[in-house]
């Protein structure tokens, strides 16, 4: 599936779940968009779910009160990388394992406010888990 239709097709999943925080999530989808323009968006996991190489940032949606945007190092447990430490400043992400972060958000206006830090945290992150493009 091209780029493109891709993210039609993430937008149509969104529009039929009606989750109560969309806005939030259209939000965070900007963030991490905006952090690697050269990421594909695609529906996986029951979410939107960003990949250069393999997916490296995936947003979970079952709680209705909260949605996580979770870093992580693809499909599968990478033992070669270990830890991957990133620059967070804002206190956004909690370690849940050594190639494992999540950053939780229950409004829009969190989302918002912690923007720029989002988009640095996933710009960091993906350099780290993902080889340079080209």
């Amino acid at each position: 599936m091209d780029p493109e239709a891709s993210r039609r097709d993430v937008e149509d999943r969104l529009a039929a779940r009606a989750h109560p925080l969309a806005e939030a999530i259209a939000e965070l989808r900007a963030a991490v968009s905006a952090a690697r323009p050269d990421a594909v968006e695609s529906w996986k996991w029951n979410a939107p779910s960003w990949a250069l190489d393999d997916h490296f940032a995936t947003l979970a949606l079952r709680d209705p009160d909260e949605v996580l945007l979770i870093l992580h190092a693809g499909a599968r447990p990478r033992p070669d990388l270990g830890a991957v430490p990133v620059a967070d400043p804002a206190g956004l992400l909690r370690v849940a394992a050594p190639a494992r972060s999540i950053a939780a958000f229950r409004s829009v206006d969190q989302v918002r406010d912690a923007r720029p830090a989002i988009e640095a945290v996933v710009r960091e992150w993906a350099a780290r888990v993902a080889p340079p493009a080209g």
